[in-house]
């Protein structure tokens, strides 16, 4: 969480949008599980995993397809096996996991206001917070296909709420 919040700042003062990719949801054997990021830029990744291979090389195109069309979010099933299907990645694992993904626009002050808040306290190693500071935020809900609803956090406005 550190490399990815630190290489956001630093992307932010070069004025350039990433997409954040969290794995929301993970179902039977997967390479990561919930909880796991990578940053995303123009370029490619630039920090963080969400399981390397095929559903990492998918999800960076996903993500490259938002920062060039100006997508604000979206939601991606990953089926880690080979059975044809569209969210087919043709891996083996046999498991699922669904990708949220969340552009972060240069512009939107907020997120240097998040970034500078988590990075100091990770730098603090103050223990519980992220899990008091989620339950505050506001949530809503997105459907994953045929599958469960997941409960997702919107990023925190200017003044923390």
């Amino acid at each position: 969480m550190h490399t990815i919040f630190q290489t956001l700042v630093y992307q932010r003062e070069k004025g350039h949008d990433a997409v954040l990719a969290t794995i929301i949801w993970d179902d039977g054997s997967a390479p990561r599980g919930k909880g796991s990021q990578m940053l995303v830029g123009r370029d490619g990744l630039l920090a963080g995993t969400i399981g390397g291979g095929a559903v990492e090389g998918q999800a960076i195109a996903l993500a490259q397809e938002m920062l060039h069309s100006g997508a604000d979010s979206r939601t991606h099933e990953f089926r880690l096996r080979r059975d044809g299907s569209a969210q087919s990645t043709g891996m083996v694992c046999g498991g699922d996991v669904t990708v949220y993904f969340r552009r972060i626009p240069a512009a939107d002050g907020a997120w240097d206001t998040l970034a500078a808040e988590v990075l100091r306290r990770l730098g603090a190693r103050e223990a519980g917070w992220c899990s008091r500071w989620t339950a505050r935020c506001p949530t809503y809900r997105t459907t994953i296909p045929a599958r469960k609803t997941a409960l997702q956090c919107r990023c925190p406005s200017a003044s923390g709420h």
